[in-house]
């Protein structure tokens, strides 16, 4: 009866197993076989054993079987607790009888490598103690023939992989354990690996030569077996075993061996990059690691005598390129961890180098780019071991390993610098031309293409910090050979490739000689100063020449920009620089059109006036003497129409970077002369009421037609005073006296502390009191512009210049193609004639620039000024809010997100307690409300329909589209979502900083986990907190809060991380406001019960600590005082009173915030389960390396690789809360 009752189970259990991989099947039939089959693994443990191998007989179909096999195994894994002693013996012996079934000519690999994982299971649950008995058999089992060989080998790859790598739920101990275990066994495995190598690799030659192919696959399937078994041991075993047990000496045999070289060859790569041990086997380690260093070699060698056969031959050697990377692989982990073993020896190191070389030059890419990091590696350490004279503070392992570093002699830096060269000719693909396409296939996505090109460029740097003159001499060489032709005004694509990599050769080579080889150099005027000659040489050549057209004169000028560190130490040379460079200037035509045929000349003007300020910063108060000169030429240039407004900003500023390098007043007399004429024309009343009264004077202004000049001059002219003036906002000193972070410092990345200074004497104060009033009034009218009762009004143009542009979505996505110009791009707005084109654009530019310069304006003011920013003067604050936020219901997301980002955070950050209540009070209430209605609907539909609900008014639309720009158009709006929502809980995080609430955080006494408990001598001081401030005002707060607390469930980790801090400061203030009821309430239900369900979220994971400290804080501080907390826990499943009494009891009984922080999680995974997927471990890869012979606990290297967090979870999940 019980056999009958088995089979019928069997027969079930198959049954549903042919059901649910049937797609004939209806769904409800797969769905009910599903669920029994899951049944059966949480059902008896018996009938679980006893169905699973049942179903894995051979006359099965086979994914029956596999099926079968993977029962078993969950049983093994999952369910071993429950059997019997006797029950586990049984199971042992069964998985050996089914390993040795399995031993067929006819089985398929996929269940033979299923059944050696099974035995694999078996073994790692039982342990240690049952391999003593379980090895031996298996050993005699191997070696009864090839098909044998091959599962036993399958068996002792996939132990040590189970337990190193891909087993993450193994706790330390038991992990200990095991490896302790597998390295007991070494002296036995190793070399049955090794008998099984040598024995069925002679069998299968033999095979081959008697034409018995069917052997010779039997065998030779053993050989890759036992290769792969050796594999998963190189990983961690002591390198001297094997080298001991003939492993070293076997694969580097079968490197010869072209169907098995690419396997052992991976043996070498694992142990090339095996670390020096640091007890008493380091000698044999060396010992054996020089032989791993002669074996690969000479397989380099023979690799490279091959493939130099081959194509003297014509042949091509495609087949063996996996071997080619991996032997090229090996050879570079050789040599960043394990050259030192050789260092000593003279003769192999050149040998190594030259081999090194040969991959370097290999015209496969692949390859280049593989070994490519190796030589920026050996030259940076060469740097570091020849700038080091001070060895004080290294640990010993540094001066070990500066003590070892390779010096790179001169002739191999000369053919590195060569070999770089040609690989810097490699573009982008942007150019169409097919050589490019064809490399920049080789590259699997645009960043490695970026790597690989800043991987060169740091070649050139080190070589050139090295060899400075060998350098400065290959360069001047490439620009006389790229000079030569240099008559010509016309340049094909080719011929700009090569001037624009000589400059980058240049540029890289000049900033790579050290600043004191170059200062010394031009600082000796001696016959044998030969660097200085050459670079004297470099700059007579680039003056001389007399280039034509506007690619030329960019490219001309872009050369000079590469001498900037030869101008820092020759300040003699500035006034010749300065000539040629405003005779390149007035070489091209003055043009105010925007279309593409003048768009070349625009450029190369720019570009030259650009140098200018690369200049000035190059030669610093060295200008000084010349800055009248260019003042008057630029005021000379300009009054006779040589010289746009645009290009007179840029000058302008180079001489505001040499004023404010000199001292405060030459920076005021500087910024008088630059802002008198601009000044003048803004403040008057006619022209304010002209083009800033309303939104369609705005309009005119823009839609105004190119051959009117004035009124596109004008249009022109306000955006470069706009500019302008942000870009003198950044170069003028800070009130502290320090310069300016330079161009690219934004309102949020300055010196908060310098910023924060009175700065009643700032030098923009004057010219900020003309600015602040007719910017605000244009900012008003363009933001008018997406409201409904403008929009509908404005000409065609303008509309098209409102919506985003192409580029912009194709950055948003992502796409290096599209980035381009691709067709995928513009196929997401219509095509318009080119002048009508040219005119969006124009506009669009327009817009961009100034909305984006008049923002920076405002919060650099706030950074930079400081309280003199502050002043109400005026109606300072209402003027600001209205101006800004008035039209903030239309505004789009990424709109909002630049305006919060330049304007609201940095005002935000700096304004001065006493002036909350002006400009706080009128600026975060519509910010915050608007952005929770907005977030709030995005989220909810984003979640709940899989798509982001937006206005149809806005620029991102999916309306009148096919699939494929749909989807691009949901991919634009979840990235424009996700954006603002990290902007959002940003100033939400600035705002409970502590430099804005004072005091309500305590400095010590508690560990960080947002929040933390009163500490005394600390008094809450509700004027000086600005959570306090938000709280008090009822819109703002109610937003504020909502947002807080939902953004904890949305799947978006890092705007979970910002919107914690903010939840922490409002659980803080709750907490110390004794009379806060209201918000007491919220925080003790509202925030605690969101902060649990945001554990369900795996995108959570990153912010768990958090989270749990945020429970953690809002029980402790609030639950004795409110009772809302704990109803919140008692809500949860399977929690009763009583046990959560125990837990109160267990995290009242200590006073260390992390042991609370335990309770508190094992709490919640009691109740939740595997629903909280936060607190669920996240799968790690361990990698166990340099195991010694020695088996201690101390002698066990745990390595985890990081696990990348998301930046957003599975939607899906948001359904359970």
């Amino acid at each position: 009866m019980e056999d009958q009752s088995a089979a019928l189970q069997v027969d079930t259990a198959r049954q549903a197993v042919l059901a649910a991989l049937d797609w004939q099947s209806s769904p409800d039939a797969r769905q009910q076989a599903l669920a029994y089959i899951e049944s059966l693994k949480s059902g008896d443990v018996h009938n679980l054993a006893t169905v699973g191998f049942g179903l894995v007989k051979p006359e099965l179909p086979l994914e029956v079987r596999l099926i079968g096999l993977k029962l078993l195994q969950h049983m093994i894994r999952m369910r071993w607790e429950n059997l019997s002693t006797e029950g586990r013996q049984q199971m042992t012996a069964m998985a050996g009888n089914l390993l040795q079934e399995s031993a067929n000519p006819n089985e398929k690999w996929t269940l033979k490598n299923r059944v050696a994982g099974l035995m694999a299971e078996v073994a790692r649950r039982e342990g240690p103690p049952l391999w003593k008995d379980m090895l031996p058999a298996l050993f005699a089992l191997g070696s009864n023939s090839a098909l044998h060989a091959e599962l036993v080998a399958m068996f002792f790859r996939l132990l040590p992989e189970d337990v190193t790598v891909h087993n993450e739920d193994l706790d330390g101990e038991r992990r200990r354990q095991l490896l302790q275990g597998l390295t007991q066994t070494l002296p036995e495995t190793l070399p049955f690996l090794y008998k099984l190598l040598d024995q069925h690799f002679g069998a299968a030659m033999a095979a081959v030569e008697q034409n018995q192919m069917e052997s010779a696959k039997q065998h030779a399937a053993a050989v890759t077996a036992a290769l792969n078994a050796v594999i998963a041991y190189a990983e961690w075993a002591p390198v001297v075993s094997l080298a001991n047990y003939g492993l070293i000496q076997a694969c580097g045999f079968l490197l010869s061996a072209v169907e098995f070289q690419t396997s052992a060859c991976e043996v070498f790569r694992l142990m090339a990059g095996r670390r020096r041990p640091v007890d008493e086997s380091v000698g044999n380690y060396d010992i054996a690691m020089e032989g791993v260093f002669d074996t690969l070699c000479n397989a380099s060698k023979a690799y490279f005598s091959e493939l130099n056969k081959r194509a003297a031959s014509g042949e091509e050697m495609d087949e063996e390129s996996d071997f080619g990377e991996c032997l090229c692989e090996a050879m570079v982990a050789l040599g960043q961890q394990n050259l030192h073993c050789v260092a000593r020896n003279d003769s192999k190191v050149t040998t190594y180098l030259h081999q090194m070389l040969c991959f370097l030059q290999h015209p496969k890419l692949a390859l280049h780019s593989i070994a490519l990091p190796l030589w920026t590696t050996l030259l940076r350490e060469s740097s570091l071991a020849m700038s080091t004279t001070d060895q004080q503070g290294l640990t010993d392992k540094e001066k070990e390993k500066r003590s070892h570093a390779v010096s790179i002699s001169q002739d191999f830096c000369a053919v590195l610098l060569d070999i770089a060269f040609q690989r810097l000719l490699i573009k982008d693909g942007g150019d169409g031309s097919a050589e490019s396409e064809t490399w920049i296939q080789e590259f699997s996505s645009a960043s490695d293409f970026s790597q690989f090109r800043s991987r060169l460029v740091e070649l050139v740097r080190h070589v050139s910090s090295q060899q400075p003159v060998l350098a400065a001499s290959k360069v001047a060489e490439r620009l006389q050979l790229t000079f030569s032709s240099s008559t010509f005004e016309s340049v094909s694509s080719k011929e700009v490739t090569i001037l624009e990599t000589t400059q980058t050769y240049l540029e890289n080579i000049m900033s790579g000689i050290p600043e004191k080889v170059m200062a010394v150099a031009l600082a000796t005027t001696a016959p044998s100063n030969e660097l200085r000659t050459i670079l004297e040489g470099i700059l007579q050549r680039l003056l001389m020449v007399e280039w034509k057209g506007p690619i030329l004169v960019e490219l001309h000028t872009r050369h000079f920009d590469a001498m900037g560190p030869y101008f820092k130490h020759a300040p003699a040379a500035i006034p010749v620089v300065v000539d040629k460079l405003f005779k390149l200037l007035t070489s091209l035509p003055v043009t105010r059109e925007f279309g593409d045929t003048e768009k070349d000349t625009m450029r190369a003007r720019l570009q030259v006036c650009t140098s200018f300020l690369r200049l000035a910063r190059a030669g610093d108060v060295a200008m000084l003497p010349y800055m009248q000169g260019i003042a008057e030429t630029m005021t000379s240039f300009h009054g006779q129409g040589l010289m746009v407004r645009s290009e007179l900003n840029l000058l302008g500023e180079s001489l505001l970077i040499v004023g404010s390098a000199v001292g405060g007043e030459q920076q005021v007399q500087v910024l008088e002369w630059l802002f008198g004429p601009m000044q003048q024309q803004w403040i008057l009343p006619a022209w304010q009421e002209k083009y800033l009264s309303s939104p369609a004077s705005l309009v005119r202004l823009l839609t105004q037609d190119v051959s009117i000049g004035d009124a596109h001059e004008e249009m022109w002219s306000m955006y470069h005073t706009v500019t302008f003036f942000e870009r003198a906002l950044r170069r003028c000193t800070n009130p502290s006296g320090k310069a300016s972070s330079g161009p690219s410092a934004t309102a949020d990345n300055v010196d908060m502390d310098a910023a924060a200074m009175p700065a009643s004497n700032h030098a923009m104060i004057p010219h900020l009191a003309w600015m602040f009033s007719p910017l605000l009034k244009l900012l008003r009218c363009m933001h008018a512009l997406w409201s409904p009762s403008v929009a509908t009004t404005l000409p065609m143009q303008v509309q098209g210049a409102l919506a985003m542009a192409d580029a912009e979505q194709a950055s948003l996505l992502g796409d290096l193609a599209t980035n381009r110009g691709s067709a995928g791009a513009s196929a997401m707005t219509e095509t318009k004639s080119d002048s009508e084109n040219n005119k969006v654009k124009e506009i669009r530019t327009w817009l961009k620039g100034v909305r984006d310069a008049g923002y920076n304006i405002l919060g650099l003011s706030a950074t930079r000024i400081g309280e003199g920013f502050f002043v109400d003067v005026d109606g300072r604050p209402a003027a600001l809010a209205t101006a800004l936020l008035e039209n903030i219901q239309h505004m789009e997301l990424h709109h909002i997100r630049q305006l919060l980002h330049l304007v609201i955070i940095p005002v935000v950050k700096m304004c001065p307690i006493t002036l909350w209540d002006p400009w706080l009070r009128q600026l975060l209430p519509p910010v915050l409300v608007h952005c929770h209605r907005v977030l709030t609907t995005a989220w909810t539909s984003l979640i709940k329909e899989g798509s982001v609900k937006i206005p149809d008014n806005w620029s991102v639309s999916t309306s009148n589209q096919n699939s494929t720009q749909e989807i691009k158009s949901e991919v634009i709006k979840e990235k424009l979502l996700r954006d603002l929502t990290r902007e959002t809980c940003q100033l939400l995080s600035t705002a409970s900083s502590p430099a804005l609430n004072i005091r309500t955080t305590p400095q010590d006494g508690v560990e960080g986990d947002g929040g933390g408990m009163e500490v005394a001598g600390s008094p809450f001081n509700p004027a000086t907190s600005l959570i306090w401030f938000l709280m008090q005002h009822g819109d703002a707060a109610t937003a504020a809060l909502h947002v807080g607390i939902e953004a904890l469930e949305w799947p978006d980790s890092e705007s979970v991380h910002k919107a914690l801090v903010f939840c922490a400061a409002v659980a803080n203030v709750a907490a110390l406001v004794s009379d806060s009821y209201q918000l007491q309430e919220v925080v003790g239900k509202d925030m605690f019960s969101s902060a649990i369900r945001a554990l369900m979220l795996e995108s959570n994971a990153s912010a768990q600590a958090e989270l749990v400290g945020l429970l953690r804080d809002i029980y402790l501080r609030l639950g004795s005082r409110h009772s809302t907390p704990r109803q919140v826990l008692l809500a949860l499943p399977s929690i009763t009173p009583d046990t959560l009494s125990a837990f109160e009891a267990a995290l009242h009984k200590t006073s260390s915030a992390k042991e609370q922080r335990q309770h508190i999680k094992a709490f919640l995974l009691s109740a939740g389960g595997d629903q909280l997927k936060a607190l669920i471990p996240q799968k790690n890869t361990n990698v166990i390396t340099n195991v010694t012979n020695r088996v201690t606990a101390g002698h066990f290297s745990e390595r985890a690789s990081r696990h990348e967090r998301e930046d957003f979870g599975s939607i899906g999940l948001a359904a359970i809360i």
